[in-house]
């Protein structure tokens, strides 16, 4: 099975497109002034993009909200080292989960989903990154207060 990616752009690159497309048609005489400049109103030009915006948003949103949880779980277990084995285990899984549905392979192919999971498991190597770097050097990090 062929599955092809469909370009998805925001409302205002949408008008951008169409607002070249009609300067390409004014320009060739396949339109009127009077047609581009009515065609022209109806097609906004602002740089506002709600979905790009709301994208953004939610990134900054998932990266706040894995910070918060790292740090939660380093307040629960007062152990860094049963932390380095739960966050390991949230790599493993997260990417194997991630790799698992980018696969066209299997019976259920979610791209976009897998590739979050991946993206995810990333953030939680760099986690456990820092965890284990604070076990071994306890003094030169200051960011985790956990003894």
């Amino acid at each position: 099975m062929v599955r092809f990616k469909k370009k998805e752009y925001g409302m205002a690159s949408k008008n951008k497109i169409i607002i070249k497309e009609m300067e390409k048609w004014l320009e060739s005489g396949l339109i009127t002034n009077e047609i581009y400049s009515k065609l022209l109103t109806q097609y906004d030009k602002s740089n506002w993009d709600l979905a790009i915006m709301i994208r953004w948003t939610l990134i900054i949103g998932a990266v706040l909200l894995g910070i918060g949880g790292v740090s939660f779980l380093a307040l629960i277990f007062q152990s860094l080292n049963f932390l380095v084995i739960v966050l390991t285990l949230m790599v493993v899984i997260s990417f194997m989960a991630g790799q698992f549905l980018t696969s066209s392979k299997f019976k259920y192919f979610l791209s976009k989903t897998g590739n979050a999971l991946i993206i995810l498991a990333c953030l939680f190597l760099g986690a456990d990154i820092f965890t284990i770097a604070k076990i071994l050097f306890p003094k030169e990090i200051t960011g985790l207060h956990c003894y």
